[in-house]
């Protein structure tokens, strides 16, 4: 396999490198997402932790933070504007009385059909510019760029795929 060197010094091409471009589609992505659930009252600091505990992927800020990537002082000031909206609930674990665990309320997991439906739609209009086998690609190589790179998270998030890379 031939392997790619990628060069950024050269100061014309810096914004078309390929981590700025992925920085530039994760940033569009989240803006749409983001403006779509703001009429649900929810900020994209906001929607999703209420994704994450309704999956089982987190039950504690610590969890909530460290999967979206803020730091828990930010987390704690999301989770308390969640709460005073009435979206969740804390309460000592029995567990550990260190712990604080949180659930989702009535509430917020009425909203969270609307959030996903939005999220679908909002991803559907964002890929609708690539056909079948444009989008197909696209998921081939960014699941082979987390198996390089981040084994540990393609394994949780991959249990059972194996890609087999192209030759």
């Amino acid at each position: 396999m031939n392997h790619i060197k990628i060069e950024t010094h050269k100061s014309a091409e810096n914004e078309q490198n390929a981590g700025n471009l992925l920085r530039i589609v994760y940033k569009a992505i989240n803006d749409q997402l983001d403006a779509q659930l703001l009429p649900l009252g929810l900020s994209g600091a906001q929607w999703r932790p209420i994704v994450l505990l309704d999956a089982g992927h987190a039950n504690t800020a610590a969890e909530l933070a460290e999967i979206i990537g803020v730091d828990t002082g930010a987390m704690t000031r999301t989770l308390n504007r969640l709460e005073s909206k009435g979206l969740i609930t804390r309460k000592r674990s029995e567990k550990d009385k260190r712990v604080i665990e949180l659930a989702l309320t009535e509430k917020s997991c009425n909203l969270r059909v609307e959030i996903i439906k939005t999220i679908e739609n909002t991803l559907n209009q964002f890929y609708s510019c690539l056909d079948k086998e444009e989008f197909n690609t696209l998921m081939y190589l960014n699941k082979k760029l987390i198996q390089h790179n981040l084994p540990e998270v393609y394994a949780v998030i991959f249990p059972d795929d194996i890609i087999k890379h192209k030759k």
